[in-house]
């Protein structure tokens, strides 16, 4: 193989390589698009709870994720107690009052 023979495959590779990476943030990119639109339609605090720490790990093939909320006076858990939302179903969200 010729010196340009070699340089053209390795241009080759360069450039496969980054159309590979191109593919892969467009289509990460359109599952966040996707996400937004999804979280723009919610209309309360327990369905964006919900979505975030349900969806959204299996959307994007999280191992874990948590939600941290500082709750000083309680009244997010309250409120979200009222609108229903089945704490023990996410024990990754957390409540701080400090």
């Amino acid at each position: 193989m010729s010196e340009l023979e070699t340089q053209v495959a390795v241009l080759q590779s360069h450039l496969d390589a980054m159309v590979e990476n191109v593919q892969k943030n467009d289509a990460l990119l359109k599952r966040f698009q996707s996400l937004e639109t999804r979280l723009l339609g919610l209309s309360t605090l327990r369905e964006l709870i919900e979505q975030v720490l349900g969806d959204i790990r299996s959307r994007f093939d999280l191992v874990w994720q948590s939600l941290v909320i500082l709750d000083q006076d309680g009244d997010i858990h309250r409120c979200l107690a009222e609108e229903g939302l089945d704490f023990s179903a996410f024990p990754e969200l957390l409540f701080l009052r400090d």
